[in-house]
């Protein structure tokens, strides 16, 4: 049985790596479609890093409510609405909303999946942690190599709402 939820973790974590970097390789025209110099676009980004600063406080306190995997669950669901509100965005308003909304969820998550791999790894008695957030780094060189490919036929929006949708479906899969 452990086996089998570290696997599910495994796909999880490479999920996660999708979905938390689904924006990065198309930066350069959401900052332009919605004209914004370097300076101000920075301030923007910060948004994210806001929501993660208290995703990151929740999750300490919602997990010791209702446990790491039920918690998990309902980030996997929100992070994905971020991604789509972010791919919805045509203010600077809009972007900042879904970036502060991924970077909560994603951090929310990003501390339930640890707490699920420290228990796995208690109960196989193996270490995986290093494999876990290996696979968050394989999903986020794949959707790059995938942003980079299909920017040439996708607008930025279209990219962004197909991959909000992907990773929900996959969460649903995997958590």
């Amino acid at each position: 049985m452990a086996f089998k939820a570290r696997n599910f973790l495994l796909a999880t974590f490479l999920v996660m790596g999708i979905s938390s970097m689904a924006w990065v390789p198309r930066i350069p025209e959401i900052k332009e479609q919605l004209g914004m110099r370097d300076g101000a676009f920075g301030f923007v980004i910060l948004s994210g890093a806001f929501g993660s600063i208290f995703g990151a406080q929740i999750a300490g306190r919602a997990i010791h409510l209702i446990a790491s995997k039920n918690f998990a669950r309902i980030c996997a669901l929100v992070m994905p609405i971020g991604i789509f509100i972010m791919g919805s965005a045509t203010s600077v308003i809009t972007l900042v909303i879904g970036l502060f909304v991924t970077g909560l969820s994603f951090s929310a998550l990003d501390v339930s999946a640890n707490v699920q791999a420290m228990a796995i790894e208690r109960l196989t008695k193996a270490r995986y942690m290093s494999s876990f957030h290996a696979m968050w780094s394989i999903g986020a060189i794949l959707v790059t190599f995938f942003g980079g490919a299909v920017a040439k036929f996708f607008t930025p929006q279209a990219h962004l709402k197909f991959l909000a949708i992907g990773s929900a479906l996959l969460y649903l899969v995997t958590i």
